[in-house]
């Protein structure tokens, strides 16, 4: 596959330009740093939480995966490139600090998911204690001010310099405390940070209807890298984040650049389609830029013309609200007393997912 032709669709690769992905790409393996790079990634750190490896239904047509873990599983599915994760690649080119102080990860910032979490930590705040906000919400932000918490934030993902902004402020610190197990959690506990968990958080967010058909709360990878967080020491915590984001595979830049032009070479189509039949993926490339939606290519065109015809007759979509002890249900599994959820109708600009429900 040549560049003028991967160049052409370039407006498929998504996942490779957020948090500055293709030039932390371009610059490790030395290309020009205007380069496409038709490569997705995960937008989270995939510890196997997911049935299917995390964002690899994506249109770039090969997948970075940062383990060979991730790699087995996602070689079924679509040509792979194993290289250590952009983050990994961020950590080795700077300085580590060993930082003072506390980081609080913060939930989705909400009315409710604030007060709740402020009730659970109130009796251990100390004046070194800062907490990291979700999206910089000025509300939020201001309410754990108020509280005598330094907010802050990690910048926008779509910032060149992501990875590296966030590299820098998890350095900052000592000790990170979370809520709930996410890549923050990951990310420092690989640089040596002390993780500790707040028992018994439930947080309320909307998402998609098809939630509990990505997330997979039984995956036995999962729950095992949940419970080592938890449990273990943190040497042996901050040497198994550093084997899901790949650490080990730094030193293989020479090999991951010969792997990459032959993964060129051998790819047929510039775009990943999770259809068998792909006879029509030109003309749904092309509708799905002119539409801007991407996701088209993974339907067929009986499926665009249902959601087309849905659309002009308004015909009602759905979000789900979602209300979880996610850290329980990792450890003990998913029941009644950690998990519920409802669907509510879609409304464009409200029932975001990822987004508290009751946002400020």
């Amino acid at each position: 596959m040549n560049k003028s032709t991967l160049k052409k669709y370039s407006f498929f690769y998504d996942l490779s330009v957020r948090k500055g992905v293709n030039h932390i790409f371009n610059e490790y393996l030395g290309f020009d740093d205007n380069s496409i790079v038709p490569v997705s990634v995960s937008h989270g750190v995939d510890f196997e939480h997911c049935y299917y490896p995390m964002d690899v239904y994506y249109p770039e047509p090969i997948h970075w995966a940062y383990n060979t873990r991730i790699f087995e599983r996602a070689r079924k599915t679509k040509p792979c490139l194993l290289m250590a994760h952009p983050w990994s690649i961020a950590v080795h080119k700077n300085n580590l600090l060993q930082g003072n102080g506390t980081l609080l990860i913060g939930p989705p910032p909400g009315i409710t998911n604030d007060k709740l979490l402020y009730e659970k930590v109130k009796n251990d705040i100390d004046s070194d204690w800062s907490i990291l906000i979700k999206g910089g919400v000025t509300e939020s932000m201001r309410f754990w001010r108020e509280k005598g918490v330094k907010p802050i934030t990690a910048g926008n993902n779509s910032s060149d310099k992501f990875f590296y902004n966030l590299f820098h402020m998890l350095s900052n610190y000592e000790n990170i405390v979370a809520c709930t197990f996410s890549s923050a959690v990951i990310f420092a506990a690989s640089i040596g940070k002390r993780i500790t968990f707040i028992d018994g958080y439930r947080y309320v967010s909307y998402d998609t209807p098809e939630y509990l058909d990505i997330i997979n709360f039984e995956s036995d990878y999962s729950r095992f890298v949940v419970s080592e967080f938890f449990n273990n020491t943190q040497d042996s915590v901050t040497l198994l984040a550093k084997e899901i984001l790949g650490f080990d595979l730094l030193p293989q830049r020479n090999r991951v650049k010969q792997d990459y032009f032959e993964l060129l070479q051998e790819i047929d189509n510039p775009i990943f389609s999770r259809l068998e039949n792909n006879s029509f993926l030109q003309y749904k490339a092309f509708l799905a830029k002119a539409l801007n939606k991407r996701s088209l290519i993974n339907k067929s065109f009986m499926d665009i013309i249902i959601s087309t015809k849905n659309a002009v007759i308004d015909t009602k979509k759905f979000a789900m609200i979602k209300e979880l002890d996610e850290n329980s249900i990792w450890l003990n599994g998913k029941n009644d007393n950690n998990f519920s959820s409802f669907l509510v109708p879609y409304e464009k600009g409200v029932t975001i997912p990822g987004d508290a429900v009751d946002k400020y």
